[in-house]
């Protein structure tokens, strides 16, 4: 019997130039202040989506 994978991931972080992504299960400092932060490849600021989780 297949049970069905929930994701475990509440925050997805992504560039929206190349689509760059990366998970968070928890509101951390990255998820919290993505102002932050940059895309070392295209040096803009990242951006912050929830997608779920428990």
């Amino acid at each position: 019997m297949e049970r069905k994978q929930e994701s475990l991931y509440k925050y997805e972080v992504y560039c929206p130039v190349c689509g760059a992504t990366w998970k968070r299960k928890t509101r951390c400092k990255l998820v919290r202040d993505s102002d932050l932060f940059y895309c070392k490849r295209c040096e803009v600021e990242l951006k912050v989506r929830e997608i779920g989780g428990k």
